[in-house]
């Protein structure tokens, strides 16, 4: 495959955009004002001088609001094409810098409310997007509401939202909103075809939000076991941004559901090595386990382990539930995660930490909640079912078990392997049960009755 070459460079910042080395996750630094001279912020990966461009315009004493609106834009742009979020930092600091030197403006709110909702700061996210549909009510504005309301757990106003963009803006963002907004309520068939118009919208000259919803179309294919299809999408978005972090993980995927072991162990490293986020990593230790790299699988999750938590903690919690290790840092997680953002998948973590840690009956009260919305996702289903046989409800767990066998491509190896291992379980116990003499006692007296 080919590779682009990143040309490591430091950027400078001058004046109140000074910042100090940022931590992964962490808050914008709050004194923005604590030197006038030049200093470097950190390294980061750039193809090109664009970004410090605007960076160094916008550090002049002549700067006007525009070239901080340019610029804080650029770098929300830039950490989604590279998925480094210390970008979104410096976004949150520019839209700060915005309003110190121009006064509150809605630009610059959008711009903060934007970079918070990326850092998962939710809670003020909302706040400032709500007060900005109240103003104004621009379109971009019910976009980022239904973006965070989602993150809330408020699925009902998040439609709203949704609602208000699409009839105000269509177009790419807005129909893949409405795909994903399908998917949570189980229409998988809907949400392809929304993410399929999503597509058709999108430019080559804008290819980053094209190849994000070429990699989510591929999920959905996956879903259908439409594995060709997935692995065209993922192939498409590969030919947009060939080190796209996103499309090398949905064609790593891909290649896994059509049985290529070796390409996908390939890419999957290669996603994770660029962005070694836990969801990526999960998936590559997996994937160099099923081709026999056991000594770099198990480093692999061994990192994970130590610093994913401070990336993204509900995938950790998942993850550390999954290989019973660790049930009480699951727990602590997916509870701390189900407090900024009660969702769906905050609900599962928590269910499947609860499980690990032996408290069957509270993760069943959990899985509930998880499902109240419909969703059809394979590792819910397999979690749900697993937790049912825990309270020996064996044909509930086989009626999971048999929802995840359908979408199973989205699964990853060890955890399909554990569904096939939960659904032989499931028969070998039915079975035995209908043999069992009492059942037959009950079979008899049924057919008598009869």
């Amino acid at each position: 495959m080919p590779t682009t070459k990143v040309t490591r460079i430091t950027i400078m910042v001058a004046g109140a955009l000074a910042l100090p080395l940022l931590a992964a996750r962490g808050h914008p630094a709050h004194d923005r004002h604590h030197t006038q001279q030049a200093k470097p912020a950190y390294e980061i990966g750039i193809t090109d001088s664009h970004l410090l461009a605007l960076q160094q315009r916008a550090a002049r004493e002549d700067a006007t609001a525009k070239d901080l609106h340019r610029l804080g834009w650029s770098l929300i742009a830039e950490a989604r094409k590279t998925q480094d979020e210390r970008y979104f930092e410096l976004a949150a600091q520019t839209a700060h810098e915005m309003q110190d030197r121009f006064g509150s403006s809605s630009t610059a709110r959008l711009l903060l409310a934007h970079a918070l909702h990326n850092l998962h700061r939710f809670a003020e996210a909302e706040a400032i997007a709500t007060v900005l549909a109240e103003e104004r009510g621009d379109p971009m504005d019910y976009a980022l509401l239904s973006d965070v309301f989602l993150e809330r757990g408020k699925l009902d106003e998040a439609v709203a939202a949704c609602r208000k963009f699409v009839r105000l803006k269509p177009g790419l963002e807005a129909y893949s909103r409405v795909s994903y907004l399908r998917w949570l309520h189980g229409d998988i068939d809907g949400a392809i075809a929304a993410m399929e118009h999503a597509v058709l919208a999108g430019t080559g000259s804008n290819p980053e939000p094209l190849a994000w919803c070429l990699c989510r179309l591929s999920y959905l294919y996956l879903q259908k076991q439409r594995q060709a299809e997935a692995r065209a999408a993922a192939k498409k978005a590969v030919a947009l941004l060939d080190e796209y972090p996103p499309a090398l993980f949905a064609l790593g995927r891909a290649e896994l559901a059509m049985g290529d072991l070796h390409s996908a162990a390939e890419l999957l490293n290669r996603a994770a090595e660029l962005n070694p986020i836990p969801e990526y990593q999960w998936w590559q230790g997996d994937a160099l386990e099923t081709v026999d790299r056991n000594l770099e699988a198990a480093a692999v999750r061994d990192d994970l382990e130590q610093k994913g938590a401070f990336v993204d903690p509900r995938t950790v919690a998942l993850f550390l539930a999954s290989r019973d290790a660790r049930a009480d840092k699951a727990l602590s997680l997916a509870r701390n995660e189900l407090g900024k953002r009660p969702d769906t998948f905050s609900w599962d973590a928590l269910a499947w930490a609860q499980h690990a840690a032996g408290e069957t009956r509270a993760a069943h009260e959990s899985i509930q909640e998880a499902l109240r919305f419909n969703i059809r996702d394979a590792r819910v289903f397999l979690h749900a079912g697993i937790i049912a046989r825990g309270l020996g409800r064996e044909t509930e767990a086989k009626g999971f078990f048999d929802e995840a066998a359908t979408l199973s491509a989205t699964l990853t190896p060890l955890e399909q392997r554990l569904l096939a291992d939960q659904r032989r379980g499931v028969s070998a116990a039915s079975s035995s049960h209908e043999k069992s003499p009492q059942a037959q006692s009950n079979k008899n007296r049924s057919n008598e009755q009869s």
